[in-house]
């Protein structure tokens, strides 16, 4: 994600009254975000990746205090188990992230695993 599109994202957010997200930050991302930041506060900004601890983060422009109302990031987590024992053999991150791709689902769409 570019500075400029981090800039765009606040001043849409700022101008029309709304949260705007960006797709989960990769670490260079987020370093990328955080030179910029202090230009952006006016629009409100929160960083989250869905629970404490995570690497990949989403960041939400907009507040509670200036729209009077919250809203959630859109992030949901999901459960993957092997459907029978057969196929239960040991997974590690490499094998789910690449199964989760295989299916055309884009990395920046996909938080921490």
């Amino acid at each position: 994600m570019t500075k400029e599109r981090l800039k765009d994202l606040a001043e849409v957010s700022f101008s029309q009254g709304r949260y705007t997200f960006t797709h989960f930050l990769s670490l260079a991302e987020q370093d990328e975000f955080y030179t910029i930041e202090p230009e952006l506060r006016y629009a409100g900004i929160t960083v989250s990746g869905g629970c404490d601890g995570t690497e990949r983060q989403m960041i939400r422009f907009g507040s509670p205090e200036e729209f009077g109302y919250e809203e959630a990031f859109p992030i949901s987590c999901i459960h993957c188990r092997p459907m029978a024992a057969k196929f239960a053999e040991k997974c590690n991150h490499r094998d789910v992230l690449g199964a989760i791709m295989h299916l055309g689902i884009e990395r920046e769409v996909i938080g921490d695993i």
